[in-house]
């Protein structure tokens, strides 16, 4: 901020004003802050340059916090008022500066943000969105909502609703809800080609078939008690015996990355989720051998006869109680223990069951 005097051609007058440079584009360009008033001679000219110095620090202050030197106290020869002035400068451009105007401040208590625009987040994740193919499975109307929607939940992971506000408020773009719910509704119909090409994205990182190494299944409740075709009452993973639920099914690749997913019921039993997400994914992904590793959930007679049924080579967390007396007897006397992991003594033996499963203690 600096202060400009500004001459009339022709005029003896001259014009005190306070600028500031500010850049627009590529261009910087001085812009008048506030106009101090017209000096018809060298003395004029000298008490308005003073008068200019206090108002400028008075501003610098509002904005800035206070000065490194010190404003004109009360002992100070008071400074003068200007009157209302016509001004005609050099581009014709005419200024009228009323006296009370002078005193009128910005307060900056009544301030407030209206919006503010994120730059750079777009173009980032934008160039993602377009090189991972998501901008071809939709209508391009639908794909420029759903390519705003992924970009505020990456932004900040909240729910839809809360989504279409952060979009509003952080990044100036207005999307009324239903348009997003009717983006999603479309988005559904095309699960599978979504599944698909992020398959397909995350296979080119990899030269080799996919084999499932990971697949978890959970429950998802509702804060409701109706049921319907998907929401039902299940074994809940949250405790949440009373409500209504989903189960959600998900299998990734060695490297951790997303193979598919898939929702079931609540009450569909996990290796039954396996197995219909394998049908299911055989169909669209090139899916090699499957290898499963499992806790002792899925020790069951039926879902270990499933596995087999489907040639499912597996590993399961096996139940003493359930092992026959003869070979928990075996287990519990401990022999042939090995010193193995800092000191700690530990077991390693190994047992044929009566359906020619492996028991490896």
């Amino acid at each position: 901020m600096f202060i400009r005097i500004k001459t009339t051609p022709k005029s003896p007058r001259k014009s005190v004003q306070i600028c500031e440079s500010v850049r627009r584009g590529d261009s910087i360009r001085q812009i008048l802050v506030r106009h101090i008033g017209i000096a018809n001679n060298e003395q004029h000219l000298i008490e308005l340059k003073k008068l200019a110095e206090h108002v400028k620090r008075q501003i610098e202050e509002e904005r800035y916090g206070p000065s490194l030197f010190p404003l004109p106290t009360s002992e100070d020869p008071p400074l003068p008022t200007p009157s209302t002035e016509v001004v005609e400068g050099v581009n014709e451009e005419k200024i009228v500066q009323d006296s009370a105007e002078q005193k009128q401040m910005v307060d900056l208590t009544n301030l407030f943000e209206q919006r503010r625009v994120v730059e750079g987040f777009h173009d980032i994740f934008g160039q993602i969105f377009r090189e991972l193919g998501f901008n071809q499975i939709l209508p391009q109307k639908q794909s420029e909502v759903l390519r705003e929607v992924l970009l505020a939940r990456i932004a900040m992971p909240t729910s839809k609703h809360r989504a279409q506000e952060i979009l509003a408020a952080d990044f100036g773009r207005d999307i009324p809800l239903d348009r997003i719910y009717r983006m999603l509704d479309a988005l559904l119909l095309k699960k599978d080609a979504v599944q698909k090409q992020v398959f397909s994205a995350t296979q080119s990182l990899f030269a080799e078939q996919v084999n499932i190494v990971f697949f978890d299944v959970t429950t998802l409740y509702f804060e409701s008690t109706e049921e319907d075709e998907l929401r039902t009452f299940g074994y809940s993973k949250d405790q949440k015996f009373h409500m209504t639920q989903v189960v959600l099914a998900l299998a990734t690749n060695m490297a951790g990355l997303p193979v598919g997913y898939r929702l079931f019921p609540g009450n569909t039993a996990e290796v039954k989720t396996l197995l219909a997400c394998l049908d299911e994914w055989k169909k669209i992904l090139p899916i090699g051998e499957v290898f499963l590793v499992a806790d002792r959930a899925m020790m069951s007679e039926a879902n270990l006869a499933a596995l087999e049924n489907a040639q499912i080579k597996y590993v399961i967390a096996a139940k003493l109680k359930k092992m026959p007396p003869s070979i928990r007897k075996q287990i519990l006397e401990k022999n042939g223990e090995a010193l193995l992991f800092e000191e700690e003594l530990v077991t390693k033996r190994e047992f044929t069951l009566s359906n020619q499963r492996r028991l490896v203690v």
